[in-house]
C-alpha cells in the first residue's frame, strides 16, 4: 500500500508528461520522463503569504523543488500507512478472511454516573459469561436514545456480520465525555455464533 501511494505521485507527473504538447510536439518525443521530472521539480514555484497579508509573486524554488517533492512523496506514503493501520484495527472474519459489514448500532446517553455504572456492570457480567444477547437487552433498557443538551456518559453496542458465513460480531463500549471527545472507560468485543437481529438490538 505504501509503494502504491508513492507510485501515485510519479503516476500523476507521468500523466501530465504523456499528454503535454510543446510547440505542437508531444513532450515525450523531446525528453524522457526522468529529464521531464528534473525540469518540473527544479522549476517549481510557489506563492507565500504572511498572516492575512497579500500573497507574494511566484517564487521559483530551484533545487528546493526536490525537497518539496520529497515532502509530497512522504505525504503520499503517510496516507498509505494510515489506511493500513485503519484496516488492521477493523474487525474481520477469520473463517472467510472477509471484513465485517455493519448491521446495527445501539447508543444510549445519560448524565447519571450511578446508572451508567450499573449498566456497565451488568453488560460486563453478561458479556464475560457469554450471554451477549442478555447484555444487549440490558443496554437497551438504560439511558436515553437522544443525546440531549450535554450528556456526560455514552454506552454503545455495535453489531457487525460476515457476508459469507453470517457470523456476528458484537462490541460494547462505555464512554465519558471529556470536553468535545468521548473517552472509552470500558470496552468488550467478541464473536457470536447465532445471528442477532433487530428484536435484540434497536437501531439508530
Amino acid at each position: 500500500m505504501v509503494v502504491i501511494s508513492i507510485a501515485t505521485f510519479f503516476l500523476i507527473h507521468y500523466i501530465n508528461y504523456y499528454f503535454l504538447v510543446v510547440d505542437g510536439r508531444p513532450a515525450r518525443e523531446l525528453v524522457d520522463f526522468a529529464q521531464y521530472l528534473r525540469i518540473v521539480l527544479s522549476h517549481t514555484s510557489m506563492r507565500f503569504r504572511v498572516a492575512r497579508g497579500p500573497a507574494s509573486g511566484p517564487v521559483d524554488l530551484g533545487s528546493w523543488g526536490y525537497v518539496y517533492a520529497v515532502l509530497q512523496i512522504v505525504g503520499f506514503a503517510i496516507g498509505g500507512v494510515a489506511i493500513y493501520w485503519h484496516l488492521t484495527t477493523a474487525p474481520y472474519c477469520k473463517r472467510c478472511s472477509k471484513y465485517l459489514v455493519a448491521k446495527h448500532t445501539q447508543t444510549r446517553y445519560t448524565t447519571d454516573s450511578d446508572q451508567i455504572g450499573q449498566i456497565a456492570t451488568l453488560m460486563r457480567q453478561s458479556a464475560l459469561a457469554g450471554r451477549l444477547q442478555d447484555a444487549i437487552a440490558a443496554h437497551a433498557s438504560g439511558g436515553s436514545e437522544a443525546s440531549g443538551a450535554d450528556p456526560k456518559f455514552r454506552s454503545q453496542v455495535e453489531i457487525k456480520r460476515c457476508r459469507e458465513c453470517d457470523q456476528h460480531w458484537v462490541k460494547f463500549t462505555v464512554s465519558r465525555r471529556a470536553e468535545n471527545e468521548w473517552k472509552v472507560m470500558w470496552g468488550f468485543q467478541d464473536f457470536i455464533a447465532e445471528p442477532i437481529g433487530a428484536a435484540e438490538a434497536s437501531t439508530r
